[in-house]
């Protein structure tokens, strides 16, 4: 495996320095100072990149992954309206619901199905959740002794939009004439 450019540069520090005071030595002072200010880059760029990955670490440490969530576009639109008049963070409320279920304090309702060719267009709606809250709540949303209890199954996505159909309910249209 090949040495790493930080491990490389690393042990050409010393050597570089030894060549700097042997030009400084020998008169060529002007030579000298750009071989110091080639270290002091190449070094200032070791560290900007040593801290860029540590950061990406961090970063991947903490990600959370994107849900999507299928909507008809109609209850998406009244769903951002609401949560933002109301300043209600989608997420946290999905969140909160989702641990709400598996803990057993929350049981949503069936949720409701578009009939088959109704031609309602569908939208997404993105939310992060752990992947730790969405798997337990997935597993028990589809565990059969819980749907046969319930009389009907679930999946997670179907929980969070029952999250969101209980927290702002579509209002209700007239019947057309």
């Amino acid at each position: 495996m090949p040495p790493r450019k930080r491990d490389t540069l690393a042990a050409a520090v010393p050597g570089t320095k030894d060549a700097i005071t042997f030009l400084r030595d020998q008169g060529q002072a002007a030579l000298a100072d750009d071989v110091q200010t080639t270290l002091n880059i190449a070094i200032e760029c070791s560290e900007a990149e040593a801290k860029t990955k540590a950061r990406r670490a961090e970063l991947a440490s903490n990600w959370t992954p994107t849900r999507s969530i299928q909507l008809p576009e109609v209850f998406r639109d009244h769903l951002r309206a609401k949560a933002v008049a109301e300043n209600v963070d989608l997420t946290s409320l999905a969140e909160r619901r989702l641990k709400a279920f598996c803990n057993g304090t929350w049981t949503p309702k069936k949720p409701p199905r578009s009939p088959h060719g109704s031609g309602t267009k569908k939208v997404f709606v993105n939310i992060r959740i752990p992947d730790d809250l969405w798997d337990r709540a997935d597993q028990l949303a589809k565990d059969p002794v819980a749907s046969e209890e319930r009389g009907y199954k679930l999946n997670a996505r179907q929980v969070v939009i029952a999250a969101f159909m209980q927290r702002f309910p579509l209002p209700k249209m007239p019947a057309e004439r």
